[in-house]
């Protein structure tokens, strides 16, 4: 039983040893950092694309679309062709279903644009820009602040940003945390 437990051990201490060597080079690029990206790194490990690929501040990077409601996606043609997540079209068909048509077990294939059903729920937004708004955010707390005073506080000063951006304009804006409320950034988004 000595054998086994010593054993054990030495196993996690020569693992716990290796980890060591494991470089942590994945993480979160934000648009604002995409220029950052190590792209001769990427490249020899296969990426094809640009950063601009990715993001271009003039539209047409894979940044482009966001579906709200829990999925992304990309256009896939001039006419406005769209891919997305699995789970955003199984619900859009299940919602379209009805018991003389079963899209989920029989499909579904528009022959003409006329033909083509909506997905019920969801919208796609094109981001049109973003932009850091961390300074004007964190001016209205402080650490004297409780939790949900802060919060409060944020939410009011997020609710006033996103207003004056989508004021005349036909646009949808948000303001999103990142980094456990380190940055926020105020994305606006075609409808």
């Amino acid at each position: 039983m000595c054998k086994i437990i010593k054993l054990f051990i030495s196993v996690i201490f020569l693992l716990g040893f290796l980890s060591l060597n494991a470089p942590a080079d994945e993480g979160m690029w934000l648009l604002d950092s995409i220029d950052k990206l190590p792209v001769d790194k990427l490249k020899s490990r296969g990426l094809e694309l640009d950063p601009e690929d990715i993001y271009d501040p003039e539209g047409g990077g894979l940044a482009d679309a966001v579906v709200r409601m829990g999925g992304s996606g990309s256009f896939v043609s001039p006419e406005g062709l769209f891919v997305t997540n699995h789970h955003v079209v199984f619900s859009a068909m299940q919602k379209q279903s009805t018991t003389e048509h079963n899209y989920l077990t029989d499909g579904f294939y528009a022959k003409t644009r006329a033909e083509e059903l909506p997905a019920i729920g969801y919208s796609a937004y094109v981001t049109k820009s973003f932009e850091t708004v961390t300074n004007r955010i964190l001016s209205v707390v402080d650490d004297k602040m409780t939790d949900l005073e802060r919060y409060q506080a944020i939410e009011k000063v997020t609710k006033k940003i996103i207003a004056k951006a989508e004021k005349n304009k036909d646009v949808k804006c948000s303001v999103v945390s990142m980094y456990g409320g380190i940055k926020y950034y105020l994305f606006t988004y075609f409808k």
